[in-house]
């Protein structure tokens, strides 16, 4: 079996150098994958498709440095000499110097996003370093760097409860920072507790009230960078794929999109990762030709593109299909539920329907 496509979040350490506390990444695990082993992953991912999208990830993994991944991506070229292509994309904290790293990533034509939740008043509130202490400042001039070395802008932002109550503050940020694109994330955490609850997730109608305000301004300023968040709706809407897989059907969860932890276990989604039910396999023992063949995986294809009954005579299920399949898991334990945001998704759908 070869695939025409697949895109693969590698994680090569569990190491970061900040304490979010919405992180879902356990704050002990520090495993970091060998060299050889991360080689034998890229083996492997390009074994299995003709055209892979490989986001490298973390824990932080630019704390591994420039040689490590030089060598990583110099075997990389090796692999596309011989006829298989290869695009890749570092996820990062934005903590790290950039002295090192900005001709490695023009080399290798590897493109690079930081986590930024807006500006200083918001970001610091939960991403932290080790020592307590506010990120901001050190990311936003890691992004100055990259502007002035003619390298795109990127942006991953985590909305939380305190954005909702700054929309205007995060517009305006975001538009004063000449970015090319921007992702919004609905913070999602079972990790942190208050009074039984997990009081730091965003809950449908705050998720909503976000995305349908930030839009409004976004589109009353034409547009001024490209945010996949909207992307995705819009797309749907227009009868086309979405950029991200939320809204794809049949869904391509553990098919076409899969996550390979540290120790080289094999799971449908980042989302998924270190939750054992849903490991596909490991790709050190079993190879992605054994897991993509394997039982599981079949069964679990066949579950993920069932269509929750609740969602069977929704107006929108043309466009979402249930959604995100993190997302159904997340407020039920089951696949099978509809989705936790799905009072989000047709608030907005709705919103973009009539403006």
């Amino acid at each position: 079996m070869v695939l025409k496509k697949l895109y693969v979040v590698l994680k090569a350490t569990k190491h970061c150098t900040l304490r979010c506390d919405y992180c879902y990444e356990s704050k002990t695990d520090q495993h970091t994958m060998p060299l050889q082993r991360l080689l034998k992953c890229l083996d492997e991912i390009t074994g299995m498709a003709e055209d892979s999208t490989i986001i490298l990830h973390g824990g932080e993994p630019m704390i591994l440095g420039v040689r490590y991944w030089k060598a990583f991506l110099e075997y990389g070229e090796k692999i596309q000499r011989q006829g298989r292509k290869i695009s890749y994309t570092i996820q990062s904290n934005g903590m790290h110097a950039l002295d090192d790293w900005i001709e490695l990533l023009r080399n290798y034509s590897v493109s690079i996003g930081f986590s930024l939740d807006g500006p200083a008043q918001v970001h610091n509130l939960h991403r932290l370093d080790r020592n307590g202490r506010g990120s901001f400042n050190k990311v936003v001039r890691h992004l100055d760097i990259l502007e002035t070395a003619g390298m795109e802008k990127n942006c991953l932002c985590v909305i939380t409860k305190e954005s909702v109550d700054q929309v205007n503050a995060l517009y305006d940020f975001f538009r004063t920072q000449n970015i090319k694109q921007i992702d919004f994330l609905p913070c999602m955490t079972s990790n942190v507790r208050k009074n039984g609850q997990t009081y730091l997730t965003l809950s449908p109608d705050e998720y909503a009230e976000f995305l349908i305000y930030y839009h409004q301004l976004w589109k009353s300023d034409n547009q001024p960078y490209h945010v996949r968040s909207f992307s995705d709706y819009t797309e749907t809407l227009n009868g086309n794929d979405a950029e991200s897989c939320h809204f794809i059907y049949p869904k391509i969860c553990g098919r076409e999109v899969i996550s390979i932890d540290t120790n080289g276990d094999v799971y449908p989604c980042d989302s998924f990762a270190g939750i054992k039910a849903f490991c596909l396999g490991n790709v050190f023992d079993d190879g992605l030709q054994q897991i993509f063949s394997s039982t599981k995986q079949h069964d679990f294809y066949e579950r993920t593109n069932a269509i929750p009954k609740e969602c069977e005579q929704c107006t929108w299920l043309q466009y979402c299909y249930g959604g995100c399949l993190y997302h159904r898991w997340f407020g039920s334990g089951m696949l099978t539920a509809k989705s936790f945001y799905c009072k989000t998704y047709k608030r907005f759908f709705k919103h973009l329907f009539t403006n």
